[in-house]
């Protein structure tokens, strides 16, 4: 199977260091809103506008790439997933800009040291359906409802949605806590 996996709040732990960075850069700048965890906008998650918005991307944002902890059982069973044939796509909406441009970089460090074996890193996929379409993705998985959706309406294939605090109250996909119950659901697609 060719299997297509987000790295943000899939195989990583970002939201937790950006509510950090977020924090010290809302005292730095004597923002005060209080941070709204369960918000994937950065302007509803912290209260920023567009320019204190590009400002902390700037001073920050490579930081939490590059920092974020990866999820518990993410290297294992990706690594198993591998050693069983299967092809791992990593296809990821991070995307280089004016405020980080070596995201290609960042992304593919963070892979290497976290040990996550894969056969092609896909980044600036705001519109991750035409890489699973161009990769022949039999099984999608990521934290991003929107993402899940087009993936899923579109080519038909079943996706996995990675819980997060952000996306609950979605019930029309297999959602999992951790990468023990993706590769379970995984295992399930690869034998149908």
């Amino acid at each position: 199977m060719n299997i297509g996996i987000d790295i943000d709040d899939t195989l990583n732990n970002l939201s937790d260091i950006l509510i950090e960075y977020g924090k010290r850069y809302n005292k730095e700048n004597a923002i005060e809103y209080e941070i709204q965890k369960d918000k994937y906008d950065f302007e509803e998650a912290f209260g920023w506008n567009k320019e204190q918005e590009d400002n902390f991307k700037r001073q920050y944002i490579g930081k939490c790439l590059s920092q974020a902890t990866i999820k518990t059982g993410a290297r294992e069973y990706v690594q198993k997933l591998k050693d069983e044939g299967h092809k791992i796509f990593i296809i990821t909406a991070r995307t280089p800009d004016e405020t980080i441009e070596n995201v290609q970089e960042i992304s593919a460090e963070w892979l290497e040291r976290n040990g996550i074996m894969l056969d092609k890193l896909e980044i600036g996929c705001e519109q991750k359906v035409d890489k699973c379409r161009e990769h022949n993705i039999d099984v999608f998985i990521d934290d991003n409802t929107d993402h899940c959706k087009s993936v899923h309406e579109r080519l038909g294939i079943p996706v996995i949605l990675f819980d997060s605090i952000y996306n609950q109250g979605v019930e029309e996909f297999n959602r999992v806590y951790n990468w023990k119950e993706a590769y379970k659901l995984i295992k399930e697609y690869d034998n149908k």
